[in-house]
């Protein structure tokens, strides 16, 4: 198949975010260009090309005035939609000042006081290595009496980033 972007992604040209979301279509396909042919056929893994941190096509969210929450949802993870449609995230844009405040409202909604002494649990390992499924495991089992919702950590604020 034979689209404008895709021959240029193959060619290791990079778009900014919003292209590759208005060409969902040929951006798939480039990654399955990518994961049959430039990949090894599968037979072995390899990393795609990285884009450095001081690439001008990347902008910091931070650097961002506003948080947009009404386009690309269709890319938003499925907890921040629910954030939006229970009203605890605006429907629309916001300042990252004001979407911070937010997002520290909801996580402090999420605290809970547990008897006796205080508690801190740390966990230790690599990326993917289960910390939060253990936890949750533990949760779930009431033998920590907590719910997912009121342990902090990565796995938990990956959630807010839009």
């Amino acid at each position: 198949m034979q689209l404008p972007i895709l021959e240029k992604l193959k060619g290791g040209e990079k778009f900014d975010f919003e292209t590759l979301a208005d060409n969902v279509n040929q951006t798939e396909e480039y990654w399955n260009w990518w994961w049959t042919e430039k990949s090894g056929g599968g037979t072995e893994m390899r990393r795609p090309e990285v884009i450095s941190d001081d690439d001008p096509i990347l902008i910091k969210s931070i650097d961002n005035p506003t948080a947009d929450f009404r386009n690309y949802t269709q890319f938003y993870d499925r907890f921040i939609i629910r954030l939006i449609q229970t009203g605890y995230l605006p429907s629309s844009s916001c300042t990252r000042t004001a979407f911070r405040e937010q997002v520290h409202q909801v996580m402090r909604g999420c605290s809970v006081k547990l008897t006796g002494q205080p508690h801190l649990i740390f966990t230790g390992g690599g990326y993917g290595s289960g910390k939060t499924v253990k936890l949750q495991m533990l949760a779930d089992s009431g033998m920590l009496q907590v719910e997912m919702r009121h342990l902090v950590g990565v796995d938990n604020f990956k959630h807010f980033i839009p």
